[in-house]
């Protein structure tokens, strides 16, 4: 570098040269090299990445010069990628209404001494499909096709030098989504219970799809509405998941039942309306004339949150149906009272008798009637 050069007398020998090296053109304040040959080696290295400009002057006696044009030249043994840079528009998370954007970034820099940069930009609606949309030098560009309204995109650009080292833009990929305008959620398919099936127990399980709505970062919360067929009231419970078991429902009545679907602007989309039936007795009677006492394996088995238990009774007896835990207390009692002869199948509903989900765990089911006593192990799963 410059600072590395030694000081010379003002005045040289006839015949000797003066060279002059500085990181820019102006060598008024620089103190010359004397060199008595043509050619210079410098003691001390030179910069990396920077620009040097040099001329010589060639003396023949005091006062009587002659100088060379100025020329240039710069240290790069080893390229260097484009610097730093960022994204400017869109930003992560925005929402555009406008389906042919300009996208625009910062300049990056090199430190490669007449280094050139260009930049690609290239837009997905997958990481794994990006496709360049921009090539050039430019700090912004449009796709030359216009964005698809309600799709979510991902975009980046690199910069890129003469010899191929790339720079990806600081925080790449960025995602953004097209919005022109808030539409509903699409109505919800309703799972259970199916229209018209009967249910055994005080809090059934209601369950229905997700709503699918065509704004992107959306969110859809869930009205749960239901009522007693006749009845004026109607029973509302709100939820952002797409079931609900903790409702209580009279037994031996008929329910509508429906679900709402609602997006952040208040867009509302209704589901179809089911009947909900239920029995008392939490059993379904089969005409058939077992032989034998019978206690069958729950299904389905492991469980979450009801399971059906089927039975047979081969003549009127004294029935009583209990679930026990592992340490022989009694969680629930499913049925205490006579029946006459014949195939039965109930729900358990995965509660106490106080109402209170049963924990997770291993259970035993137990058949007892005037004569016999059955038991089997079922799981509860969370």
């Amino acid at each position: 570098s410059t600072s590395d050069l030694t000081a010379f007398p003002e005045v040289a020998a006839a015949g000797n040269y003066q060279l002059f090296i500085n990181t820019n053109s102006d060598f008024s304040s620089i103190v010359p090299i004397e060199v008595d040959t043509n050619c210079y080696r410098p003691e001390n290295p030179f910069n990396e990445n920077q620009e040097y400009f040099w001329q010589v002057m060639y003396i023949t006696e005091p006062g009587d010069t002659a100088r060379s044009a100025i020329w240039s030249f710069s240290i790069d043994t080893e390229n260097s990628p484009p610097g730093p840079f960022t994204l400017m528009y869109p930003k992560e998370g925005d929402v555009l209404t406008d389906l042919s954007p300009r996208f625009e970034w910062t300049p990056s820099g090199d430190k490669d001494v007449k280094d050139s940069i260009y930049y690609r930009a290239k837009i997905g609606e997958k990481i794994s499909d990006f496709r360049p949309f921009y090539e050039g030098s430019d700090l912004f560009a449009c796709p030359g096709d216009s964005l698809i309204d309600n799709r979510i995109y991902y975009w980046q650009v690199e910069a890129i030098d003469k010899s191929g080292a790339v720079t990806l833009a600081s925080g790449s990929p960025v995602s953004f989504c097209t919005n022109i305008a808030n539409d509903s959620p699409r109505p919800v398919i309703l799972i259970l219970p199916k229209n018209n099936d009967f249910v055994y127990t005080e809090y059934p399980r209601f369950e229905w799809s997700e709503a699918i709505d065509p704004d992107p970062y959306d969110d859809v919360n869930y009205r749960l509405n239901y009522w007693p067929v006749g009845a004026v009231v109607r029973y509302v419970y709100h939820t952002d998941t797409t079931f609900c078991d903790s409702r209580k429902i009279r037994l031996d009545r008929d329910y509508y039942w429906f679900v709402e679907a609602e997006d952040r602007e208040g867009l509302v989309a209704v589901s179809d309306t089911f009947i909900l039936k239920t029995n008392s007795t939490g059993i379904a009677e089969n005409v058939q004339i077992p032989r034998e006492f019978a206690l069958y394996q729950n299904s389905p088995n492991p469980f979450n949150p009801t399971t059906s238990i089927r039975f047979d009774i081969s003549e009127q007896t004294h029935v009583k149906i209990t679930i026990f835990d592992l340490t022989g207390r009694s969680v629930r009692t499913l049925l205490n009272g006579e029946k006459s002869a014949g195939v039965y199948r109930l729900i358990w509903d995965g509660r106490q008798d106080n109402g209170n989900p049963a924990a997770a765990g291993v259970y035993v089911y137990s058949l007892q009637t005037d004569r016999q006593i059955f038991n089997k192990k079922m799981l509860l799963l969370k």
